[in-house]
């Protein structure tokens, strides 16, 4: 192995091993830290999320777009004029 390499994989390894060393010694607060830290990243998450609100509206804004196959527009379809149908009835074309 060159000796840059080595040296980046002992590097690497050290922090690695130092946190065995405390798993070791600490058990319990090894078993508690993996679920605190879940939390605290479920935490940071939360102000990011939208609203149900905003899922709400982002849902009913957004028409569905019908294109060509030049890519111009040929009809937008919103919730108004949509209509359920069985699998059968749609075309296979």
């Amino acid at each position: 192995m060159p000796p840059t390499l080595a040296r980046l994989a002992t590097f690497a390894t050290r922090p690695l091993r130092r946190l065995g060393g405390l798993a070791r010694r600490h058990p319990v607060r090894a078993a508690l830290a993996l679920p605190a830290l879940v939390l605290l990243y479920l935490l940071v998450l939360i102000p990011f999320t939208p609203g149900i609100g905003d899922l709400r509206k982002a849902k009913s804004e957004q028409p569905s777009v019908l294109l060509a196959s030049d890519g111009s527009v040929l009809a937008e379809y919103r919730r108004s004029n949509r209509r359920w149908v069985t699998l059968d009835k749609i075309s296979p074309n």
